[in-house]
């Protein structure tokens, strides 16, 4: 290699590990990628050994498998990439990144190893280059190709690894689901589930999602329009696993400071920054041992998102100013009302992030999709509003309302639902409501929904 200059160690520091939230897919120039591969030829021996001998440190807490293990990895690792260049290949080495992937989950590689073996991948090599007394300049166009190169394997690793996860997850949700359907004792199903009121088939399969969600502490994403009972399957979960109530922490992230994000979240040391006048632990401290529900988690600001994605990786917080980082059982729940492509595409949300979260995904139905639901959510609104002093006694609404209430948009979903119902409640005049009680066209359809919480809560 070429001698090396005096302004190497200071140019090639400038160059930090990928940070997925910034990558733009597309492999660098195959010439360039050549000329890595020809400065690495023939050291793919040394290389895995300065990776195991950084392996040891970095995954000195680890029992996943030996260095040994770790090496031979390496080595089958970096063989196949030096091909792939050497052939300027790109585009079967983007297949390769992706059936390695597949091929850690499979092997039970926890996501957070990988993690840490992607970022070994990228240090590990330009340290080596940095070692081997690489000029400046050659150095430079080969970092820059090599950060390229990291972002591309990192994202096409993850996603594979994820995809995998998830069709695992559905399998054995497809397998559960038909064992609930053999079950004799239940032919008909349920019709509730913590708060949570329908029957219809699309309910069925959301109940038997949040049971199975319940049985671990993996992370679960709900995704559907506002008021479709997203709260309500969150604590649903939570009270299904057997955790303490008060351990249940509703974050509404839309409406987090954002200066104050990462303190009220992951806590902070006394006097770590102006007016943290004592210790604070945080709200995923908090939900120690149950549930953290972030509700539009979409909302959250790229640096928060980061840290987030940390947290989920580690199962471990350091509050802000602290030095050590602090374990956490806790179960993460999130929600979005947003279409998850648009916000990916827009850059809103980080992919790295999104591929952790998906592992396993609820999706909720708007109530015009599951109208049979209509008259056990307006019986159940009804007896709620008169237990609540509303009218005296439960209204019984007529064939002829609940037509109505069946066959209006509901863009409010369930939350507007209730709002009309209790509205009609007030002005009810005798033991039956009438078609005109019903003001889905005036104030009732516009009007507000229930405070915060009231509109999902549990009955």
């Amino acid at each position: 290699m070429n001698s090396k200059s005096p302004g190497a160690d200071r140019r090639c520091t400038a160059f930090p590990p990928p940070d997925p939230s910034c990558v733009e897919l597309g492999m660098p120039d195959v010439a360039v990628l050549r000329k890595l591969a020809d400065a690495l030829r023939g050291k793919e021996e040394e290389i895995a050994a300065h990776w195991e001998r950084r392996y040891r440190l970095a995954f000195r807490e680890a029992g996943y498998h030996s260095p040994e293990d770790f090496r031979a990895e390496a080595r089958r690792e970096l063989a196949a990439i030096l091909d792939h260049l050497r052939r300027g290949d790109c585009r079967g080495l983007g297949a390769w990144f992706s059936a390695h992937g597949r091929e850690l989950f499979e092997r039970g590689v926890p996501y957070s190893e990988v993690c840490r073996s992607l970022r070994l991948f990228q240090e590990g090599v330009v340290e080596f280059l940095r070692a081997e007394g690489e000029a400046a300049e050659d150095l430079l166009d080969l970092s820059f190709a090599l950060d390229r190169l990291s972002h591309e394997r990192l994202i096409l690793i993850a996603e594979a690894y994820h995809q995998t996860c998830q069709r695992r997850w559905e399998r054995r949700t497809r397998a559960l689901l038909t064992e609930v359907a053999r079950r004799e004792h239940r032919p008909g199903g349920r019709d509730r589930l913590g708060g949570l009121v329908g029957k219809s088939p699309v309910m069925q399969e959301i109940y038997e999602l949040l049971i199975l969600a319940s049985r671990n502490r993996e992370t679960v994403l709900l995704v559907g329009e506002t008021g479709t009972g997203k709260d309500l399957a969150a604590r649903a979960i939570h009270a299904l696993a057997g955790d303490p109530p008060e351990r249940f922490i509703g974050v509404n992230c839309a409406a987090l400071s954002h200066d104050l994000i990462e303190s009220e979240l992951f806590g902070h040391r006394r006097g770590a920054f102006s007016g943290a006048q004592a210790d604070h632990p945080g709200l995923f401290r908090a939900a120690q041992g149950g549930t953290i529900y972030l509700d539009e988690f979409t909302e959250l600001p790229p640096p928060a998102q980061a840290k987030l994605l940390r947290v989920l990786q580690e199962r471990a917080i350091r509050p802000v100013g602290g030095l050590r980082e602090v374990a956490v059982s806790t179960r993460v729940v999130a929600s979005t009302n947003r279409d998850l492509d648009l916000v990916l595409r827009d850059g809103g949300l980080r992919r790295d992030l999104y591929y952790r979260l998906r592992q396993l995904v609820i999706r909720f139905p708007p109530l015009r999709d599951r109208r049979e639901d209509i008259p056990l959510l307006v019986d159940r609104f009804a007896e709620r509003a008169a237990s609540e002093g509303l009218c005296t006694g439960a209204p019984r609404f007529t064939e002829e309302a609940l037509a109505r209430l069946a066959a209006h948009p509901w863009p409010g979903n369930v939350r507007e639902l209730e709002s009309v119902v209790r509205l009609a409640c007030r002005t009810a005049r005798g033991g039956a409501e009438d078609v005109a009680d019903l003001r889905l066209d005036g104030p009732g359809a516009g009007e507000p929904g229930p405070g915060p919480g009231e509109g999902e809560r549990a009955p």
